[in-house]
């Protein structure tokens, strides 16, 4: 599913219907269980990258993501209709992030990240 790298995580969406998988190549992947196939690829592309994790948003209308990639270690955004960065880094964290989660009843997510911090964040103050 990751070209050859650990699957680092999965996650279902609320209706069953759609995974998330994050993988050591620094790509996140939306599968359709019903068809079992893969809907669309996102992420930096194969990068050094120990962990990373998504979550599905607002509704499974947005999915974030995370890669512990020094350089790119953030949180990143995507519509999750079509795939496409919405922000690639929403500017939480300069250190690698090692834990996502997402509020099943709004905008907000928390991480938490080698800079010994978990943060709360609301999508919303990005002007979406």
């Amino acid at each position: 599913a990751h070209s050859g790298c650990a699957v680092a995580s999965v996650r279902w969406s609320r209706g069953l219907r759609y995974l998330l998988t994050s993988g050591h190549d620094g790509r996140t992947r939306l599968w359709d269980v019903r068809m079992g196939k893969e809907v669309f690829c996102m992420g930096f592309g194969p990068r050094s990258c120990e962990f990373s994790s998504a979550v599905f948003i607002t509704g499974e209308r947005y999915i974030a993501t995370t890669n512990s990639n020094v350089k790119l270690s953030d949180v990143s955004l995507f519509d999750a209709a079509t795939g496409s960065p919405v922000f690639m880094k929403l500017g939480l964290h300069n250190m690698p992030v090692h834990a996502l989660e997402a509020s099943p009843v709004d905008r907000t997510i928390m991480t938490g990240c080698d800079d010994e911090k978990a943060r709360f964040f609301n999508i919303e103050d990005k002007n979406m």
